[in-house]
């Protein structure tokens, strides 16, 4: 039985923004279906620093009313470079050695990442504190970098970590 989920910034941008009418369409089920099934929804602080950080001010308000209406968020691990001052974060015990021989390391911006590396330490921060809460699925539409399709048959299989589509997540819970 789903008891919780960690839901992706990009299914809360996709509901905000209805780019996709298919897309949005099934994110409104996946959170009808949590409601009627008592499943806790949280996202991670990283929805709104840094992902969000260069929206327009009446979007950054409705992400955020959006997350109060269906969302815990859940504090991330202080980052200099992200992190806000009062925030939310939090310094937090380090994830373990098993997280990270299967998932990686940290992004840390020496590397590979470029323009995109927030997107990329938004990700994995966000896979990491779903990870040490130990939560039931981590919904996401992203399928590159750390969420990459190819990668969740590793999470599932070492580190019980499940990465499910919105779609798949419904179909998840209803068993």
């Amino acid at each position: 039985m789903i008891q919780s989920i960690t839901v992706d910034t990009g299914v809360w941008i996709e509901l905000l923004d209805k780019k996709s009418p298919e897309k949005s369409a099934i994110d409104a089920e996946l959170l009808e279906e949590c409601q009627a099934r008592r499943v806790q929804v949280w996202a991670s602080s990283r929805v709104l620093n840094p992902d969000s950080t260069k929206m327009r001010e009446l979007q950054r308000v409705n992400l955020t009313n959006l997350l109060e209406e269906h969302a815990q968020t859940a504090p991330s691990q202080f980052r200099f470079d992200i992190s806000p001052f009062g925030g939310p974060d939090g310094f937090q015990g380090r994830v373990g050695e098993r997280f990270i021989s299967v998932v990686g390391e940290s992004p840390d911006g020496r590397g590979q990442f470029g323009k995109k590396l927030h997107n990329h330490i938004g990700d994995y921060d966000a896979l990491r504190d779903h990870f040490i809460q130990r939560r039931d699925l981590f919904v996401t539409w992203d399928n590159r970098g750390f969420l990459h399709t190819d990668r969740r048959q590793a999470y599932e299989e070492q580190l019980k970590l499940r990465v499910r589509s919105p779609e798949e997540a419904i179909e998840t819970m209803r068993g």
